[in-house]
C-alpha cells in the first residue's frame, strides 16, 4: 500500500500547483514598468520616423524634386553617366560588354 498519500502532502502538493499569494505590490509595478516600455518604444518610434521623414524632406529640397518625374529625371542623370564610365573601363580593359 504504498500509493497511499497523506492528507497533509496532498494539500502541499495542491499549493505547489496553484500559488495563492499574489502581491499586488508586485503587479503594480510590473504595469507601471510595462507602461513605462511603452512609453518610451512610443517616444523613439516618433523620433526614428520624424527624424527620418525630416531627411527626407532636405533631400528632396536640396534637389528641388516636386514630382516623381523629377525624382526619375534626377536619378537617370545621376546613374547614366557612371554606367558610361563604367562600360569605357571594361573596354580598356578588354571586357566583353553587351550594349
Amino acid at each position: 500500500m504504498s500509493n497511499l498519500v497523506s492528507a497533509s502532502t496532498a494539500n502541499e502538493l495542491n499549493e505547489d500547483r496553484h500559488p495563492t499569494s499574489i502581491n499586488p505590490e508586485k503587479i503594480k509595478a510590473a504595469a507601471e514598468g510595462l507602461a513605462n516600455v511603452g512609453k518610451a518604444f512610443a517616444i523613439a518610434t516618433a523620433i526614428v520616423f520624424g527624424g527620418a521623414t525630416l531627411v527626407f524632406g532636405m533631400v528632396a529640397s536640396k534637389l528641388d524634386l516636386k514630382n516623381i518625374e523629377d525624382v526619375k529625371i534626377k536619378e537617370k542623370d545621376a546613374v547614366e553617366p557612371k554606367f558610361d564610365s563604367i562600360k569605357e573601363l571594361s573596354k580598356m580593359l578588354g571586357a566583353k560588354t553587351y550594349d
